[in-house]
C-alpha cells in the first residue's frame, strides 16, 4: 500500500496541511523549519512518492504534459522526441498515446492522459483537431502539418512548395512538374507550387500535377507523361518520392539532374546517401519544438482555456543537393556517432553545425 500525505502528517503530528506545504517547498507557510526537516525527513524514510492527481487537485502543477500523435509518421516521431527534450530542460516530464493515421482512438488517448493529471496537451498533426478540442479542459496547442483546422503551430507549406519550384525554375527550366502520392484540397505546397508559375506568369495544365495514386504507382505511366509532357524539372512532395523517382530515373537512362532536375522536402538525412544526392526543403524540427513547448508553457502559466489559434508559422530552408543541379562536390563527411532520421539534427548531433542558420 503507498504511502499518503496523512500517513506522514500523523507520524510527524501535524495537520495534512503542513506535509503539504513543506513536501511542496512552499515559502509562505507557516511551518518552522523544525517540523519542515522532520516531515521530509519521514517521507524519504518511507519512500514517499507524490501523487501527480493529488497535487493537481490542490492547485498545483503536476509538472507533466500530454503528447499526442500519430506514431506511424517517422516525422512525428522526430518533433516529439524534440519536443520532450525542450520540455524536460524546463522540469517537465512527458506521457505520451498515439493514434493511427485515421486518428482511430485519438480522442479517448487524449482524455486518458488528462485523466492523469497532466498539466497541459500538446496534439501533433491531427486531421480532426477541432473534435479533439472538445474534450480539453486544460490548457493545449495544435502542432499540424497542412496548416489548417485551427492550429497553432506549424511549418509554412505553402512557401515550401514555393521556394523548391521557385529555385528549380531560376535553374532556366520553363516549367516544374508537381509529383504527389494523393493531391488532396487544399495541399498547401501544391498551392505553394502553383504560386511560383504564376508569378512567371507560366499557365499549368491538368497533367503537369501527377498523384501516383491516380496512376496506380505505375512506373510506365509516369514516365510516358514525362516524355510526352517534355519535363525538365520535378517538384515531389516528399523526401520519399524523390529518392524513388531518382533510382527509377537513373535505372531508365535518364540523368538527374541533367535530363531531369528533383527536387524533394522535409530534410530526411537519407537524401545525402543517394546516387545523386537530394535536394530538399528542410521543415525545420527545433524550431517547431521550441515554439509549441513555449507556447504551451505560457498558456499553462496563465491557465488559459481555449484559446484562439496562434497560427505560427515556422519558415522552411531550402538545402541544396546535387539532384537540382546546384551542388557538385562528392561525399566528404561520414557521420561520426550515428545517423539519425533528420538532417537537421545529424548536421548538430556529428559536426555541431546549425544548418538552419548557414
Amino acid at each position: 500500500m503507498s504511502v499518503t500525505i496523512k500517513d506522514i502528517a500523523m507520524l510527524a503530528g501535524v495537520s495534512f496541511q503542513a506535509v503539504s506545504a513543506a513536501l511542496n517547498g512552499n515559502g509562505s507557510s507557516r511551518v518552522s523549519a523544525s517540523k519542515k526537516e522532520k516531515i521530509l525527513k519521514i517521507a524519504r524514510e518511507l519512500n514517499y512518492v507524490p501523487s501527480a492527481v493529488a497535487r493537481k487537485f490542490v492547485g498545483g502543477n503536476t509538472k507533466a504534459i500530454g503528447i499526442v500523435t500519430a506514431m506511424d509518421s517517422s516525422w512525428n516521431i522526430y518533433l516529439a522526441a524534440e519536443i520532450c527534450s525542450f520540455l524536460a530542460s524546463q522540469g517537465y516530464n512527458t506521457l505520451a498515446s498515439h493514434f493511427d493515421i485515421n486518428n482511430y482512438c485519438a480522442l479517448n488517448s487524449l482524455l486518458e492522459l488528462v485523466s492523469r493529471g497532466v498539466d497541459g496537451i500538446i496534439v501533433l498533426n491531427s486531421e480532426n483537431s477541432s473534435e479533439l478540442q472538445k474534450g480539453l479542459n486544460i490548457p493545449y496547442v495544435l502542432g499540424s502539418h497542412s496548416n489548417t483546422d485551427g492550429y497553432d503551430v506549424a511549418v509554412n507549406n505553402k512557401t515550401t512548395g514555393y521556394i523548391a519550384t521557385r529555385h528549380l525554375l531560376e535553374h532556366g527550366h520553363s516549367r516544374v512538374m508537381y509529383l504527389g502520392v494523393m493531391n488532396l484540397p487544399g495541399n498547401e505546397r501544391l498551392k505553394g507550387w502553383e504560386r511560383a508559375h504564376i508569378e512567371r506568369k507560366i499557365v499549368l495544365g491538368q497533367d503537369d500535377s501527377v498523384a501516383l495514386r491516380n496512376i496506380e504507382g505505375n512506373l510506365d505511366k509516369l514516365l510516358t507523361l514525362v516524355r510526352k509532357k517534355k519535363t525538365t524539372a520535378i517538384f515531389c512532395s516528399n523526401d520519399y518520392v524523390a529518392g524513388k523517382l531518382i533510382k527509377a530515373l537513373l535505372e531508365n537512362g535518364i540523368r538527374v539532374p541533367e535530363d531531369i532536375a528533383v527536387m524533394g522536402c522535409n530534410g530526411h538525412s537519407f537524401i545525402e546517401f543517394c546516387p545523386v544526392s537530394v535536394s530538399t526543403v528542410i521543415q525545420p524540427i527545433r524550431p517547431q519544438a521550441e515554439a509549441i513547448v513555449n507556447l504551451l508553457l505560457k498558456r499553462i502559466e496563465a491557465k488559459e482555456l481555449h484559446s484562439e489559434p496562434a497560427r505560427i508559422d515556422i519558415e522552411p530552408v531550402l538545402w541544396p543537393g546535387e539532384s537540382c543541379g546546384c551542388r557538385q562536390e562528392k561525399l566528404k563527411e561520414l557521420y561520426r556517432i550515428n545517423t539519425l532520421g533528420s538532417l537537421e539534427k545529424n548536421m548538430i548531433l556529428n559536426f555541431n553545425r546549425n544548418i538552419l542558420e548557414e
